[in-house]
């Protein structure tokens, strides 16, 4: 079965960048990219927009899609193949649509721009993907380049989460690029100590990843969040991977995600899986 990565552009610097990073990965995994656009307006004025105004973007958008795709086929010497989809509607709707069809091994989205601007510069459309996409999903900052992948996190918490979508991702990159794999735990319990069920969840994870030979590190601190990001660039991490929590709505409401927390606070990239 061929791999595909999906990578969803809007002809920014961040989505621009994030198909750069994913082109690079595709060729590191033997893989095709799939660039999505996907154009819409607002309900409000759909019924005012005139056929050659609309005509005119999707010029635009053909026009910007095959540059983007001219360039990165230059860049990879044509030994990448690329390809291209654009589509109308809303744009995380049309990207799990296509997502179905194409079961790609990940999509690669542009995120933000690490420091004091990035939650205003982080996309409503990323974070909506990080909560519903379930194929696995990296986030990317600006202006991250693929060196390979020497070493990846795994952000667990160990309570009632599906160990083994865990170590179906973390085998993937594990056979493809053999990196360390470092386990993260982090508690803001002052006695540090894991409980039976962490203890146990611990234990099988262990057994589930021993190929990879994880490193499991519990930490106990204050705040996740800044201790996983710090942890993450201590020890020059290529890669995070976290797991979005599924909340009912009033839960999200009076919750923060951690996950989401972590990914404004990174400056690598994050991958998102689903439980």
């Amino acid at each position: 079965m061929k791999k595909t990565i999906v990578v969803p552009v809007d002809f920014s610097a961040a989505s621009v960048n994030a198909a750069n990073y994913a082109a690079d990965f595709a060729r590191a995994i033997q893989a095709s990219v799939t660039l999505l656009h996907v154009w819409n307006f607002p309900a409000i004025s759909q019924d005012l927009i005139q056929a050659e105004t609309i005509n005119q973007l999707i010029d635009n958008a053909e026009k910007n899609i095959r540059e983007l795709k001219e360039n990165l086929e230059h860049k990879t010497s044509h030994l990448l193949n690329i390809y291209t989809e654009i589509r109308e509607g809303n744009t995380v709707a049309q990207l799990k649509e296509f997502c179905d069809l194409a079961k790609p091994v990940m999509v690669i989205m542009g995120g933000h721009q690490p420091g004091a601007g990035a939650r205003i510069l982080f996309g409503s459309n990323t974070l909506l993907a990080m909560r519903n996409l379930q194929w696995p999903l990296i986030v990317l900052p600006l202006g991250t380049r693929f060196n390979g992948i020497k070493r990846i996190g795994l952000a667990c918490d160990l309570q009632n989460e599906d160990l083994s979508v865990h170590a179906a991702e973390i085998q993937f990159l594990f056979n493809e690029f053999h990196p360390e794999v470092h386990v993260l735990h982090v508690t803001t319990k002052k006695h540090g100590m894991l409980n039976e069920n962490e203890a146990n969840a611990s234990a099988s994870l262990k057994s589930l990843l021993k190929g990879t030979n994880p490193i499991f590190h519990f930490i106990q601190h204050p705040d996740i969040e800044t201790s996983i990001t710090a942890f993450s660039e201590k020890n020059n991490l290529q890669l995070l991977i976290v797991v979005p929590k599924k909340r009912d709505l009033l839960a999200s409401l009076v919750h923060k995600s951690h996950s989401k927390e972590i990914v404004l606070a990174a400056h690598i990239p994050v991958m998102s899986i689903h439980e």
